[in-house]
C-alpha cells in the first residue's frame, strides 16, 4: 500500500500515535514539583520580574538583582536600555502618589504655577538643562550659581538674591580635582564653613570619585537615583547640579543617546524627586553634532522646563572675552523667555560680571505690595497693569520690565490675584496680614492719599476768612492800653477744663486715695 503524504512526513501510524501522545503530555498541566526551573520562570509575569528587580536594588542584594536582570534578558529578550527604561517607569509609578479622580477635567485652580528657585536661572521643583562645548565655562557658571544660592546673593542679570539654600554638586565629568580649580578661580575658599563636611553651617555638598576618602562616582541607575532622593530629603537640598549627562548615563550602563531611557529618567527626576521635594535639578551636557543643540537624545532638550546654551564670546581677533548664555526655553519666564546675555570672569575678584550692554532685571515685591495696599486703603481693591506700573515707577522708580518680572513671580507664589483680566490685587491672605499689622488710628479722611503718578491741582480760596477777636473800641475817658478788653466772651469758662470730681462713693475718703 502506498504511503500517504502524512505518513511520509511523520513515519508510520504507530510513530504518529506516539508523537501525538507526547504532545498531549506536554500540553497537560503539571504539578509544581515536576516543572523545570525555566518553566517556573516563564510563568512569572513581566511586571513581577520588574518588581523583583526593584526590590533587589532597594535592598542592596546585588546577586538577586543580576539574576532578575538575566531572566529579563533571556525570557523576554530585552536590551539593557529597555530594561533600564522600564525600571525607571515602574519605580516612578511606585513613587508618585495616586489620588482618586474627582472630576472629568483637571482643576487648574489647584495646580501650582511654575516659579523660580533662583530668579531667571533655576525653575523651582523642576529640571533644567545647561549645555555647551568643552572649555566654554558652564561648570564654572554652575559653581557660581550654586554659591549665590548658598549665600543668598544676586546672580548675573537678576538682582533678586532669593532665600539662601542648600546645594549638591555631582562631579563625574571632569572629577573633583578640576572642580577645586574652578572654585579657586571663583575665589571660593574650600575651608569656608558652607563647604566643610560635618560643619553645622554646611550648605554645599560635593559628590565625586575620591577613592582615598571612600567616595565613588555617582551613576544614573536606579540604585544611585534612590540614594540621591534619600539624600535630598534628609539634607533638605534646594538645588542639585549634575555634571554631566553623558558620564552619569554611560557609568550606569545605558546610552544617553537612547531616547526611551533618557525620557524615563527625566520623568522620574521631575515626578519622583523635584515635584515632591520642591528641589531643582540642573543637568550639564555637551553640545551636539548640530550647531545649537545638546548632545544625546532629543528628550534632554524637550523635557526640561529650561534649556540654556553657553558659547564663547569672541573679539575681532577670535580670542575669547567671555561667555554668551542663550535661553532656548524658559517656561517660568514672564519677561524675555528667550533672552541672551554675555558675561566674563573677573580674575581679580573671582566674580562673574556682566557686559555693559546687559540690562539687569530686578525685583520690586515690596514696592508692588505698597502700591496695592495704598490703593486698597483708598477704596480701590485692584489696579490695572498700566496704573500699577506707573504708580510703582512714580513712588519707587522701578522700571516696567522689573515690575512685570515681579508680578509673574508674585502671582505664581499666590501673593497677588487677578480679579479681572489685566488687573492685579493683593491676595486675601496677604491682605489679611496687612490689615492685622495696621495699628494706626483711623480718622475719616486721614488715610486718603492722592496718586503720585498724576498731578493734583488744589484751588486757592478767593477770600481769606476773618476772625472776630472782641470789642477794640476804647471807652470814652480812658487812655489806650489802660483798659483791658476781653478777647473772648464770658462763655470761654465753659470751654476750660473743669476740676475732676471723685465718684460718689469716694468723696468722703478722698484723703485716703
Amino acid at each position: 500500500m502506498a504511503k500517504t503524504e502524512y505518513q511520509e512526513v511523520f513515519g508510520s501510524l504507530a510513530e504518529t500515535a506516539k508523537l501525538q501522545e507526547e504532545q498531549a503530555q506536554k500540553a497537560a498541566p503539571q504539578s509544581p514539583d515536576t516543572l523545570r526551573e525555566d518553566d517556573v520562570l516563564a510563568q512569572e509575569s513581566y511586571s513581577d520580574l520588574l518588581e523583583a528587580t526593584l526590590a533587589a536594588i532597594t535592598s542592596g542584594n546585588d546577586d538577586e538583582e543580576m539574576n532578575c536582570r538575566r531572566d529579563l534578558k533571556t525570557i523576554w529578550r530585552l536590551s539593557d536600555d529597555k530594561i533600564t527604561s522600564d525600571l525607571f517607569k515602574a519605580f516612578t509609578k511606585s513613587k508618585v502618589k495616586k489620588t482618586q479622580q474627582k472630576h472629568d477635567s483637571v482643576d487648574l485652580r489647584e495646580v501650582e504655577q511654575l516659579t523660580y528657585l533662583k530668579d531667571g536661572w533655576l525653575p523651582k521643583g523642576d529640571v533644567a538643562l545647561w549645555f555647551s562645548p568643552f572649555g566654554v565655562g558652564k561648570t564654572t557658571t554652575a559653581l557660581a550659581a550654586m554659591w549665590s544660592i548658598a549665600t543668598g546673593q544676586k546672580f548675573l542679570d537678576r538682582s533678586d538674591p532669593g532665600k539662601p539654600g542648600k546645594c549638591l554638586f555631582i562631579a563625574t565629568d571632569s572629577g573633583v580635582a578640576p572642580l577645586k580649580k574652578s572654585l579657586d578661580d571663583l575665589q571660593i575658599d574650600p575651608n569656608h564653613p558652607y563647604l566643610t563636611p560635618g560643619h553645622p553651617e554646611q550648605r554645599i555638598w560635593f559628590w565625586g570619585n575620591a577613592s582615598d576618602q571612600g567616595h565613588e562616582s555617582w551613576r544614573a541607575d536606579i540604585r544611585d537615583v534612590i540614594r540621591l532622593e534619600q539624600f535630598i530629603r534628609a539634607k533638605k537640598i534646594d538645588a542639585n547640579f549634575i555634571d554631566s549627562v553623558k558620564s552619569v548615563s554611560s557609568a550606569a550602563g545605558w546610552s544617553h543617546e537612547n531616547n526611551l531611557s533618557s525620557r524615563a529618567m527625566l520623568t522620574y527626576l521631575r515626578e519622583g524627586i523635584c515635584q515632591p521635594t520642591g528641589s531643582s535639578i540642573v543637568l550639564l551636557n555637551h553640545d551636539g553634532t548640530k550647531e545649537g543643540t545638546s548632545s544625546g537624545a532629543k528628550s534632554w532638550a524637550e523635557d526640561p522646563s529650561m534649556v540654556v546654551s553657553f558659547s564663547k564670546a569672541l573679539d575681532q581677533d577670535g580670542r575669547q572675552i567671555g561667555v554668551t548664555a542663550k535661553f532656548k526655553k524658559d517656561r517660568a519666564a514672564v519677561v524675555d523667555p528667550c533672552r541672551s546675555l554675555t558675561f566674563n570672569l573677573n580674575r581679580e575678584t573671582g566674580v562673574l560680571q556682566l557686559a555693559k550692554e546687559v540690562e539687569v532685571v530686578g525685583n520690586c515685591r515690596e514696592a508692588i505690595i505698597d502700591v496695592l495696599w495704598r490703593a486698597h486703603q483708598n477704596g480701590k481693591p485692584s489696579l490695572t497693569r498700566g496704573s500699577l506700573v506707573d504708580e510703582v515707577f512714580a513712588r519707587h522708580g522701578k522700571p516696567t520690565k522689573t515690575v512685570d518680572n515681579t508680578l509673574g513671580s508674585m502671582f505664581g507664589e499666590r501673593q497677588i490675584t487677578r480679579p479681572h483680566r489685566g488687573s492685579y490685587a493683593l491676595a486675601p491672605k496677604l491682605l489679611q496680614q496687612k490689615e492685622a499689622s495696621y495699628t494706626g488710628f483711623y480718622i475719616e479722611g486721614s488715610n486718603k492719599e492722592e496718586t503720585q503718578s498724576e498731578t493734583a491741582i488744589k484751588q486757592v480760596p478767593e477770600a481769606v476768612p476773618t476772625v472776630e477777636i472782641g470789642n477794640t473800641v476804647v471807652p470814652k475817658g480812658n487812655m489806650p492800653g489802660s483798659h483791658q478788653m476781653p478777647v473772648m466772651p464770658v462763655i470761654v469758662t465753659e470751654l476750660l477744663p473743669r476740676p475732676a470730681s471723685l465718684p460718689y462713693e469716694m468723696e468722703d475718703s478722698a484723703d485716703n486715695w
